[in-house]
């Protein structure tokens, strides 16, 4: 039967629902072989699928996805090489779902915030002086509250990720997706699959006449421009907006290859 949510008790249990009955999830005992034990604290069902977070016994957070609520796996959340990193954060309290970008957030006790974009080479982290207790979303802004009582407005904007990895943007832009190269094309000696020269004014007119809905990569010499104007087409309401950067983010980003050009 189709799982439809799952649930965390008080005492860390997790329960998956379904046909209205909820059913004990034993995680560590069904994954003890592939994941390290978590205590869990917190889980949410997103419209791309499930999602349960929890520290391992080293205080490190472990985020896990499934999209069916079966088969799970692992979503890092700082890289695996930086164990101090994974146990700065605490405990995720709140696993939120925006509607205004479609963005994943997840809230730490100490302090930080997690932004998951749909590219998974994109996980954004920011960083915040106070321990969280709690949060929830309000619109265009992520609401913290504080150990002290007080709560912290955070614009969902700030938290977003502009940049992404051409292997994000292939499959979007053979969808139909739009990039928007902004280097002049004489000084190039090559281009990028799909992408079409616009100078950056041209671009500027075009943003503001265009479908909000349409996915749009923006890349340049050095990425400021890209950078710059994907935060402006946000700003508009085009929230698939998104940077490739330049030549040397594209290539760490892809391996050190250059996309092939499509003749």
């Amino acid at each position: 039967m189709e799982i439809t949510d799952i649930k965390l008790a008080p005492d860390g249990a997790l329960y998956r629902v379904s046909g209205g009955e909820a059913e004990l999830f034993d995680f560590n005992g069904e994954y003890g072989g592939f994941y390290p034990k978590c205590v869990f604290s917190a889980a949410a069902r997103c419209r791309d699928g499930f999602y349960i977070a929890g520290l391992d016994g080293d205080g490190a957070a472990h985020l896990f996805t499934s999209v069916t609520g079966d088969a799970w796996t692992e979503t890092e959340m700082v890289p695996k090489d930086h164990p101090a990193a994974r146990g700065e954060c605490g405990k995720v309290l709140s696993i939120l779902e925006s509607e205004v970008d479609s963005h994943i957030y997840l809230v730490c006790e100490n302090g930080c915030i997690f932004t998951l974009p749909g590219c998974p080479k994109c996980v954004k982290e920011q960083r915040y002086p106070q321990k969280f207790t709690g949060a929830r979303l309000e619109g265009e802004n992520l609401v913290v509250t504080c150990e002290n009582g007080e709560t912290l407005s955070v614009m969902l904007a700030a938290l977003q990720q502009l940049r992404t990895s051409w292997s994000y943007a292939l499959p979007a832009l053979q969808a139909g997706a739009v990039l928007f190269d902004l280097r002049e094309e004489e000084d190039c000696e090559r281009t990028l699959p799909y992408g079409q020269f616009v100078s950056v004014q041209a671009a500027l007119r075009r943003i503001k006449t265009m479908n909000p809905a349409t996915t749009l990569f923006l890349f340049c010499y050095t990425g400021v421009q890209a950078d710059t104007l994907t935060q402006y087409a946000r700003v508009l309401g085009h929230m698939n907006t998104f940077s490739l950067g330049g030549p040397e983010h594209l290539l760490q980003k892809n391996e050190g290859r250059w996309p092939e050009i499509q003749k």
